[in-house]
């Protein structure tokens, strides 16, 4: 089965919220939260990682919340964009907030994400991608091998306007740099349109990918 049949719904997240209008303390959820919101006690499901974003030079790319990606479960499905309560114990690389145009409103107008730690970056060749999603499952240890290029990024910025609330144009924003592990340094740009009924991906406005 080609990857590319494959491709997730990922620029849309199940963002189960709730926003009072008045200002708060953040609670522990907020601190732990890559989602956590700006206007108010925002509640906001963890999440383990993005991707795979597909496909930028040959490689499709995930990269993820949280420090560690070795403590994501193995009967987790890296394929896809998926709320996992169990994140909620992990330390996370990235922090953020979200805007509502509205403060009732159920999906944020954006959501922006920026790295607080270093993020880590996987970047799976594509053919490689193929073979182990022939299943529609992927696992971490699945994608544990040298084939695999791993870097972590001192600079990431993810930008969100979800599919379902009031963003004219859903659309998905990423850029990174990092250094790699094996010795070099990576560039990361990503932009994608997202269809404002189904949430799939449309069109790849821009994406690049470099290691020096």
């Amino acid at each position: 089965m080609r990857f590319s049949r494959l491709i997730p719904t990922f620029a849309v997240p199940l963002l189960l919220v709730a926003c009072d209008a008045g200002p708060s303390e953040p609670t522990d959820l907020q601190l732990h939260s890559p989602l956590a919101g700006v206007r108010g006690p925002t509640e906001a499901l963890p999440y383990w990682e993005r991707g795979p974003l597909c496909c930028v030079d040959d490689y499709a790319v995930i990269y993820f919340y949280v420090t560690d990606p070795s403590l994501v479960p193995e009967d987790f499905n890296l394929l896809g964009f998926q709320f996992d309560f169990r994140a909620l114990g992990a330390e996370f690389a990235v922090t953020g907030s979200n805007i509502r145009a509205n403060p009732g409103d159920f999906v944020p107008r954006k959501v922006s994400l920026h790295g607080i730690a270093p993020v880590p970056f996987w970047f799976i060749p594509t053919a490689i991608l193929d073979e182990v999603a022939d299943d529609g499952f992927v696992s971490v240890s699945e994608l544990d091998r040298e084939e695999v290029v791993v870097g972590f990024a001192s600079h990431f910025v993810e930008e969100l306007h979800p599919s379902g609330g009031t963003a004219e144009q859903p659309r998905l924003t990423a850029t990174a740099r990092g250094t790699l592990v094996d010795g070099g340094t990576f560039r990361f740009t990503f932009a994608e349109h997202v269809n404002p009924i189904t949430g799939k991906a449309t069109e790849l406005v821009n994406g690049s990918l470099t290691f020096d």
